[in-house]
């Protein structure tokens, strides 16, 4: 099975891992479930976090992502914050597709 791998310091990789274990400030929407996360770590990833979240300021937002699949949205999210993925060929594809129309930098950046 492929691996996806993200490129972060191992400073920044050890941060977003012990963020984890605390509860996010936003929640995020999908097609059929919904997952928080933290704001920083959003912005920090995706032009389209960054967008949506610089208008609202509230804890606890929500972010609607309905064409999003919840699970896609998870594995997004594990990458985001630094875990490796070991996934199978179409759910990587799936996972890079929605990456890049999140703008996140780790699936726009050329190689």
């Amino acid at each position: 099975m492929p691996t996806l791998k993200r490129k972060l310091s191992p400073e920044t990789s050890s941060l977003y891992k012990g963020m984890r274990s605390f509860p996010g400030d936003c929640t995020i929407v999908c097609k059929n479930g919904k997952v928080n996360a933290h704001r920083v770590v959003l912005c920090a990833a995706s032009n389209f976090f960054m967008d949506s979240l610089s208008t609202v300021m509230s804890p606890g937002s929500c972010i609607l992502c309905p064409q999003i699949d919840f699970g896609i949205m998870k594995l997004l999210l594990d990458f985001v914050y630094g875990l490796d993925l070991q996934v199978d060929f179409e759910t990587m594809h799936e996972i890079i597709k929605v990456g890049k129309e999140l703008g996140m930098q780790a699936f726009t950046e050329s190689a």
